[in-house]
């Protein structure tokens, strides 16, 4: 019998790729690392708008997702979100934030976001939501 791992939590699916994580909060960014990793994904970070822009245009046909914080410093998620479409129409985006009745939550899904999750969420919620949005379901 195989020893079990007391460092990785448990997610409930399986994916690979690459994922960028635009998120300005350190706890945030490590929860969605140790999802993603865990989840058999490659993930690169941005603290801020610009730096995910910045990362987007550098591998964007590597990426797989991205989850995206509705607020950020430098640039707004809304803003990041117009950027990335229009260097990829069809990019998967999975927004969080802990606004879920906000009017630019609303704004994003008409603009084109299918995905989202609301803050706080658990390893697991974050691991199903992420599969979810990547295959688009």
């Amino acid at each position: 019998m195989g020893k079990k791992s007391l460092s990785k939590p448990k997610t409930k699916e399986e994916g690979n790729g690459l994922v960028l994580v635009v998120e300005d909060e350190p706890i945030m960014r490590k929860i969605a690392v140790k999802v993603l990793d865990n989840a058999g994904y490659d993930v690169i970070l941005a603290e801020d708008g610009c730096e995910g822009v910045n990362l987007f245009k550098k591998h964007h046909k590597k990426i797989k997702l991205v989850l995206l914080d509705l607020v950020l410093p430098k640039k707004q998620g809304k803003d990041v979100y117009i950027e990335i479409k229009n260097i990829n129409p069809n990019v998967n985006v999975l927004l969080n934030t802990g606004f879920s009745k906000d009017n630019k939550v609303r704004e994003l899904f008409q603009m084109g976001v299918k995905h989202f999750i609301e803050k706080p969420y658990s390893l697991e919620e974050l691991s199903t939501a992420i599969h979810n949005a990547v295959n688009d379901l």
